[in-house]
């Protein structure tokens, strides 16, 4: 039994599923990965209502996002404090990933038909009012930070941290991941080296937050350090991201990396993982499959023969393996098993 088969008996998605895929779809395509890929988007299709009711976010990873559905979500949007500290969250608290929300506007949001820009207002109705968001990602500017282990030297992934004032006047905090802010920079910087002050009067730029994470990915390889941040799940998209941005601007300061550093690490590492027990271990599988789509729809990344081998047999076994049916697995990572196989599908010519 392989790898993944003796850590992924409880996982679903690379199961034999309780009813075998039809004769069509196995005669229609026999390439690793996408006869797994039809069974999760038969249900993910025939559930994508439930899925959008459960949120948003997740259904944006595949189907468009209406405007009046996004209307609709941004209602239950909080915004606390103001000038240079805003927590965007719910009643519920402060938002579990920082920068999310930014970035969901940035993603989603169409002013005039057209992708949000920082300069651009939107009307918070639970406010009454407007708010720029570049307020929102300056804020997110001075909450990131970045950690110190206990000898004062450098810890782990950049985190956000969200002041709140409570009712009785103290102030409490609360730290969350920073992935989809450090996206947000990525995206949106036109000079990575460029320099601001946080709250703890750190100087940062994105490039240091950047390289800081890349340095940590190729160095941190325990299963445990991805369930203390689910940063470290999104690592691969964000680092290729910045290493495309590298090569888009470059400067003397602030040259490209090599993102087949990343592609080795990954295949090392996640491609050789064993162990996948319970929900934790099946939500790293399926970034896993996300995390392999984009580094094969990056175009600075190569691949040897051995390497495409390892990957067509990785995906292989995904779809041998005995595991739960697909009916079992939360629509949730159905979506990032879903997208990840799609991107397998249009890239599929490099594994040949």
């Amino acid at each position: 039994m392989g790898v993944i088969a003796r850590g992924l008996m409880l996982l679903l998605l690379l199961a034999s599923a309780q009813r075998a895929p039809d004769a069509h779809s196995q005669a229609a395509d026999s390439f690793p990965g996408m006869q797994l890929r039809d069974r999760v988007a038969t249900r993910v299709q025939m559930e994508k209502y439930t899925l959008k009711e459960q949120g948003l976010g997740h259904y944006g990873l595949l189907f468009p996002i209406q405007p009046r559905e996004l209307q609709t979500f941004m209602r239950l949007i909080e915004l606390e404090g103001s000038g240079e500290d805003i927590v965007p969250g719910s009643v519920r608290g402060p938002e579990l990933h920082g920068g999310a929300v930014l970035a969901f506007l940035l993603d989603h949001w169409r002013p005039n038909g057209r992708p949000a820009r920082l300069d651009d207002e939107f009307e918070f109705v639970s406010q009454a009012k407007k708010v720029a968001l570049r307020d929102i990602y300056r804020s997110h500017q001075y909450q990131i930070f970045l950690p110190l282990d206990a000898t004062a030297g450098p810890g782990g992934l950049p985190r956000i941290r969200y002041e709140l004032a409570s009712a009785d006047g103290e102030t409490k905090a609360a730290e969350v991941d920073s992935y989809k802010f450090l996206g947000v920079l990525v995206a949106q910087e036109t000079d990575y080296s460029r320099t601001w002050t946080n709250r703890e009067e750190q100087t940062l730029s994105t490039d240091l937050l950047l390289r800081r994470a890349w340095g940590h990915y190729l160095t941190e390889r325990s299963p445990e350090a991805e369930v203390a941040d689910h940063g470290n799940l999104h690592l691969v998209e964000l680092l290729l991201a910045f290493n495309r941005g590298l090569i888009a601007m470059p400067t003397p300061t602030s040259p490209p990396l090599d993102p087949n550093q990343i592609k080795e690490r990954f295949l090392d590492a996640e491609l050789r993982r064993g162990d996948f027990q319970g929900d934790e271990g099946r939500i790293s599988l399926v970034h896993y499959v996300e995390s392999l789509g984009r580094l094969l729809q990056d175009p600075h990344v190569h691949w040897t023969p051995a390497e495409r081998t390892q990957v067509r047999a990785w995906l292989a076994e995904l779809e041998t393996s005995p595991l739960e049916p697909i009916e079992a697995l939360p629509l949730y990572q159905l979506a990032h098993l879903l997208r990840g196989l799609e991107w397998v599908a249009e890239q599929r010519g490099k594994l040949d």
